[in-house]
């Protein structure tokens, strides 16, 4: 737990200036789950990882009511004074602890970002699929793996020290592989590019619905 930890305190370090700081992850990554879900509508969304609040007010947009869930307090603090929304209700968690969701009872969850700091992904895609309804979706928006393979990663500049934090690769088959193996369709999936560069996807989309 010492790793998940570090990425805690990185990131309630990271609160103060996340929204200021030039991050093309971020912004286009935010596009993404526009342009996914734009046009469709949700009862419960679940956003596990909710950060600053980049998507809250788009998800409290489109669904009727969500539990938007972040492991840092700073970060959270930074979404409640910025999301007023009435259908919006902020819970701290570390998604590693067991998630406070009736079974079967959302039918959107969202990781943004999220996933490149959790080592293994069955147990998340174990309880997506326990919370989610029939025919429910999983979004999942993260920093492309061709990407990391070059050697980027979650990083951001704090008193002129750069700061990185601890992530995993995750390659886009293992994304897939473990979707169907834990009762998912794979729907969508696209690979997403800066403006000015298009040899190296710096996003990857990918939409789930579950169908076991």
């Amino acid at each position: 737990m010492q790793k998940y930890t570090e990425i805690q305190s990185a990131y309630d370090e990271w609160a103060n200036i996340y929204d200021e700081n030039i991050n093309r992850t971020r912004d286009l990554e935010s596009l993404v789950l526009k342009q996914m879900l734009q046009g469709k509508k949700f009862d419960l969304c679940l956003e596990l990882g909710c950060g600053t609040g980049k998507n809250t007010f788009f998800l409290s947009q489109v669904s009727s009511r969500v539990q938007a869930y972040d492991f840092s307090h700073q970060m959270i603090t930074k979404a409640r004074s910025k999301i007023s929304a009435q259908n919006v209700e902020f819970i701290e968690l570390n998604l590693l602890q067991p998630w406070p969701v009736l079974d079967a009872s959302a039918d959107l969850i969202v990781f943004s970002l999220v996933l490149e700091h959790i080592e293994d992904l069955q147990e998340i895609f174990k309880k997506s699929n326990t919370a989610l309804t029939k025919k429910g979706k999983l979004y999942i928006g993260e920093l492309h793996p061709f990407k990391q393979y070059l050697g980027t990663k979650a990083r951001f500049e704090n008193n002129d020290q750069i700061e990185e934090l601890v992530t995993f690769t995750h390659h886009v088959s293992e994304y897939m592989d473990t979707g169907v193996n834990h009762g998912f369709t794979l729907k969508n999936l696209t690979e997403n590019f800066d403006d000015d560069n298009n040899q190296i996807p710096r996003i990857l989309g990918l939409l789930f619905e579950k169908t076991e």
